[in-house]
């Protein structure tokens, strides 16, 4: 077998491997209100939540990293404090968002959350570097549908749920740039 088809079969295994792992991410991503919601309804505070879903996935990563990419716990001592301020800004916005999810519906939870690349645009216009002419269209799509999205059938509005997700949203964004500018040099996984 020549090396230019093997190189292609890779290629094409290793994007297979890329959707799936894409697939799964929306799956997950898109039942984490859902269940967290549920948990807040049956009773857990939105505390006991967070702090639940952070042990269980740190032990997780640690042990998938601990058993297959031993060499990715070594970070350099300014990365991890990057890192650490990073999961400081998620992590208080992960109350907000479970804060939130006990005020409001989880599909409307979801989608205001899913508004973040809208702040990921906005932070980085403050680090100057302005959005593109196609970002500017969508955030001038994606204001009228906040509103609309946020009006219900009985006209009462939780103005403190939407505020509370939508700053789940600006603080899960803000951690993207962080970690971007911090791990510019680590290699992904």
């Amino acid at each position: 077998m020549n090396t230019t088809s093997q190189a292609t079969r890779q290629e094409r295994a290793r994007r297979a491997q890329g959707i799936w792992a894409g697939l799964a991410s929306a799956l997950f991503m898109g039942m984490t209100p859902v269940f967290g919601k549920q948990a807040i309804v049956y009773g857990l505070p939105p505390l006991t939540v967070v702090a639940m879903r952070t042990i269980l996935a740190a032990l997780l990563l640690f042990v998938a990293l601990l058993l297959f990419k031993r060499s990715y716990l070594y970070i350099y001592p300014a990365g991890l404090l990057g890192c650490a301020l990073a999961g400081s800004i998620n992590g208080f916005g992960s109350l907000l968002f479970y804060s939130a999810l006990g005020r409001i519906d989880a599909s409307l939870g979801q989608l205001l959350y899913s508004l973040y690349p809208l702040f990921v645009a906005g932070w980085l216009w403050l680090d100057h570097q302005p959005p593109s002419k196609m970002t500017a269209i969508r955030l001038a799509l994606a204001l009228p549908a906040v509103y609309l999205l946020t009006q219900t059938t009985s006209g009462e509005v939780d103005w403190v749920g939407i505020a509370l997700m939508l700053g789940a949203s600006a603080l899960y964004a803000l951690h993207l740039p962080i970690n971007q500018r911090v791990l510019y040099d680590m290699p992904a996984p």
